[in-house]
């Protein structure tokens, strides 16, 4: 929330300070601060008592986010309103979940080659930002095919669209949202942390998915054994692998 609001009291009755960044290299200002802050110390709290209790060494502690928000560099923030997409869309629309990216479901998914002949209209694409469309085959070889057949599933939206960075579905004050996938969203930290450990900066890329699987291991079980593992193939951590075929 502090990289998303504009401003805000940092406590009950306070002034609003601002949030989200102060430039394009991702630099807090005073309200992301302070709740990173708060963060920290809470982490600390958590530290201390795993020492108290003589298990920190031998605990792993995995610090990670789910998602980012964009745009970090609040100059490139175009918000969009007006009910968009489903205005320009109509009828043809049942619901959608837009924030910086749009996921589309259609009254019949017969309406997809309509709709996204819409979409790509020079003058749609300038309404809603629009980046890339994402629908049929090109939909499917990212996620899963949408629909309520045999291998179908229909949690997944018809249409995706990825939108130009810094573009946000809102007609209010927010400075960033999430939901897309973009390089803002996406690119998140994430730290594992036990004191064998040699510290190091992995910059080979993973996937928050590859935390699961890595727990397991560290559980003394087989990853295997998760389903979501035999179907997506999600492989352990590397850097964790590596470490523990060393026998370290």
């Amino acid at each position: 929330m502090g990289e998303k609001l504009k401003s805000g009291p940092l406590v009950t009755n306070g002034p609003a300070v601002n949030g989200g960044y102060t430039d394009v290299l991702g630099t807090p200002a005073p309200g992301l601060a302070f709740e990173l802050d708060f963060v920290d110390q809470t982490l600390g709290r958590i530290v201390a008592e795993l020492k108290s209790q003589g298990v920190f060494n031998s605990t792993l502690i995995v610090i990670c986010a789910k998602h980012g928000q964009s745009p970090i560099d609040i100059t490139k923030r175009r918000g969009i309103g007006d009910g968009q997409p489903a205005t320009l869309i109509g009828s043809a629309e049942a619901f959608d979940i837009s924030d910086d990216a749009s996921l589309i479901w259609l009254t019949s998914p017969e309406l997809t080659s309509k709709v996204v002949s819409l979409l790509s209209e020079p003058a749609s694409q300038q309404t809603l930002g629009i980046q890339e469309i994402f629908a049929g085959q090109s939909l499917a070889n990212k996620w899963d095919v949408p629909g309520t057949g045999p291998g179908e599933d229909p949690r997944t939206p018809d249409i995706i669209l990825k939108v130009d960075t810094g573009v946000i579905f809102t007609g209010g004050s927010k400075i960033a949202e999430h939901g897309g996938i973009n390089e803002d969203d996406v690119h998140t930290a994430l730290l594992l942390s036990l004191p064998r450990f040699d510290p190091q900066t992995v910059r080979i890329a993973v996937s928050n998915q590859q935390v699961a699987p890595t727990i397991i291991k560290a559980l003394g079980m087989d990853p295997n054994e998760l389903q979501a593992v035999q179907k997506e193939k999600i492989q352990v951590l590397p850097f964790f692998q590596r470490d523990e075929d060393e026998g370290r």
